[in-house]
């Protein structure tokens, strides 16, 4: 009787350790999917920052490139499987589930340079990659006004806006209406030293939304995303693009994007391209630093 019983007690025990085992690893398993899940849902975003363009060997610089080195950059993309998105399909991912491409790229150009006229946006149109281009807006407003237009200094006019806009491939993005400079150290949208919050957020939207509106009325289409001068900000900026009614923001920290949530495009980081690498070096060398 004794060992009857005994062998229900092992008996039982074994049920019980079982079931334990059985539990913890439904656990892990759960954890690890959840896991899984969350490394597939985000999306790996490289985003390469570029600004000029000249064929004078003189001319070219750590922002000033040779416009050879972007049709091979376009070419080493289309090469190696990957595909430009826009602001626009990003936004849309996040808030419609979009589908996005496996190896999405992003392009953007700062500071609206004739030079992306004459340069960049024929490659574009050749290789089928779409663009971000962020203009400084009083720039093209003076631009309207410059009889002596030239490739190596000129801003773009908005007629010349409007053709790259309606060609699909190039969206435009904010880069303040005049706040492109360095003041007392302040730079681009920065809060001045004295400067109270409230008289900040005036500033600021006072700017912005002047942006927006000649960028609207001249394209049709509000920009869905500002591209911070020298990539600067204060502790108050973000809530006040978030109330103006931007949907990303653009900064010039040079660092891989891993994008879980509409949250994380407030913080888009971007790769400057130098004159001075191959673009098999300069796309190796980013996703080392990714």
């Amino acid at each position: 009787m004794y060992y009857v019983i005994k062998r229900k007690r092992i008996f039982a025990a074994a049920a019980i350790l079982g079931m334990l085992i059985l539990s913890i690893f439904i656990s892990i398993s759960g954890i690890m999917s959840v896991q899984t899940a969350g490394k597939k849902d985000c999306i790996t975003l490289p985003v390469i920052m570029y600004h000029g363009f000249t064929e004078n060997k003189d001319r070219q610089n750590l922002y000033i490139i040779s416009p050879q080195h972007l049709k091979d950059d376009l070419e080493y993309l289309k090469n190696n499987g990957y595909e430009t998105i826009s602001v626009s399909d990003l936004v849309s991912h996040f808030k419609n589930g979009t589908k996005l491409p496996e190896k999405p790229v992003m392009l953007t150009f700062d500071d609206g340079y004739y030079d992306n006229y004459v340069y960049a946006y024929p490659l574009l149109k050749e290789y089928g990659c779409k663009a971000l281009i962020s203009p400084i807006a009083k720039s093209i407003d003076d631009a309207e006004n410059d009889d002596n237009r030239n490739v190596m200094w000129s801003q773009c006019r908005w007629e010349e806006y409007r053709e790259m806009c309606g060609s699909g491939l190039v969206e435009l993005g904010n880069h303040t209406y005049d706040l492109h400079h360095i003041n007392d150290g302040i730079q681009g949208i920065q809060k001045r030293k004295g400067e109270t919050e409230s008289e900040y957020k005036v500033r600021i939207k006072d700017d912005l939304q002047k942006a927006n509106e000649r960028i609207e009325k001249e394209t049709g289409k509000a920009p869905q995303a500002i591209v911070y001068p020298y990539g600067a900000v204060s502790s108050e900026t973000y809530s006040i693009i978030k109330e103006i009614g931007f949907s990303a923001s653009f900064d010039c920290e040079e660092k891989m994007n891993i994008l879980y949530s509409p949250d994380d495009l407030f913080s888009i980081h971007r790769f400057l391209r130098p004159d001075d690498l191959s673009s098999e070096v300069f796309f190796k060398k980013l996703s080392a630093d990714g």
